[in-house]
Order: C-alpha cells, then sequence, then structure tokens
C-alpha cells in the first residue's frame, strides 16, 4: 500500500481524514490509501489479485463516499486490500483497477474496520491549484 500524505481529525462517529491533491483522480486514489491505511497501518499488502471497480455519484461528494464504500464493501465481504490502484474520473464516475491481497491474519494485521463512509463534514471542491477533501 502507498504512503500518502492525509490530515486525520476527530469525528462524531470515529476518524474523519484530509487530503489536497493536484489532480481530483489522485485525490479519489489517495483517499483510497488513506482508507486502508487507517484499517492496516502496520501491514505490507502485495498486488497479487486484479479487480475493476466502477462508481458513479450525482456529485464529487457522493462520488467519494460511494467509492469509499464500495471498497469498505470488497473489505468486508472479501477482506481485499489494494496495494495499488489506478483511477480515472470522468464527470462523476470512477473507474478504477485495483491490485491487491486477501487479508492473511498470519501476515496482515488490522487494526479497525469501517462500518460506514458518511457525508457528515464531506466536501470535494476545488481550491486554487488543489483539490481538496
Amino acid at each position: 500500500m502507498k504512503s500518502t500524505d492525509f490530515e486525520l481529525f476527530d469525528h462524531t462517529a470515529d476518524i474523519g481524514l484530509r487530503l489536497a491533491r493536484s489532480e481530483l483522480s489522485d485525490l479519489y486514489r489517495d483517499a483510497a490509501y488513506a482508507f486502508f491505511a487507517i484499517i492496516a497501518p502496520k501491514s505490507e499488502f502485495q498486488p497479487l489479485v486484479q479487480k475493476k471497480v466502477h462508481v458513479q455519484g450525482d456529485d464529487s461528494e457522493q462520488l467519494l463516499v460511494n467509492w469509499l464504500s464500495e471498497l469498505n464493501f470488497l473489505f468486508q465481504t472479501e477482506q481485499f486490500v489494494p496495494a495499488k490502484i489506478d483511477v480515472s474520473v470522468n464527470n462523476d464516475i470512477i473507474h478504477a483497477v485495483l491490485w491487491g491481497e486477501i487479508v492473511d491474519p498470519e501476515k496482515h494485521d488490522i487494526e479497525l474496520e469501517i462500518k460506514a463512509v458518511t457525508y457528515h463534514k464531506i466536501y470535494v471542491k476545488q481550491d486554487g491549484d488543489l483539490w481538496r477533501a
């Protein structure tokens, strides 16, 4: 899993995160990396299994919630964690190819399970040269 620069903040339910990137596709990609860095911060995952994901939203915020919710669904149902993520954003649709690994309790340490992605305090907006979420 790639390391990302992101900031955690207190959230009424659990955890929130902030990040900024110059490209919108990088923002969504790195939100996914941050999501899994919270779940398994000390574990390394290998790009052994490929999955394709397509997610749609009515706006950028819904797209972010739907994207992270789909990744959480893959984690909860298949124990899949991506090690490499390629993302393209076209209008309000994400097309992504994920390469990752199924959690192996012998070598992966899952520290936190995220039950749901919420809209609380969510935003995705362009601020000068940066996209912020």
